[in-house]
């Protein structure tokens, strides 16, 4: 799926992203929310994910050591030992 994306639709998609302002919204959303981050992420830092979480009331993170941007490919079964049973819980 990654290999086949449009460059095109990559690159408006990246274009798009710095413009974004969510951050301010987190502390209104009333759902779980479980964010899942690897360690080595440069595109979503596990700062900037630990501030997500604590903006989104009772949140929870999870940080998968030695995985970068996409934990469910670098790493597919600690993110799956991660979001199991979080989704048991829904």
């Amino acid at each position: 799926m990654i290999r086949e994306t449009p460059h095109d639709g990559y690159v408006g998609c990246v274009a798009v992203l710095p413009q974004l302002d969510y951050l301010a919204c987190l502390g209104e959303l009333r759902m779980p929310t479980l964010y899942v981050v690897g360690s080595e992420d440069g595109a979503a830092p596990v700062a900037v994910m630990n501030d997500m979480a604590r903006r989104t009331p009772g949140s929870e993170l999870v940080v998968i050591d030695g995985s970068a941007h996409l934990p469910n490919v670098d790493n597919s079964a600690a993110f799956n030992a991660a979001i199991t049973p979080f989704l048991k819980l829904a």
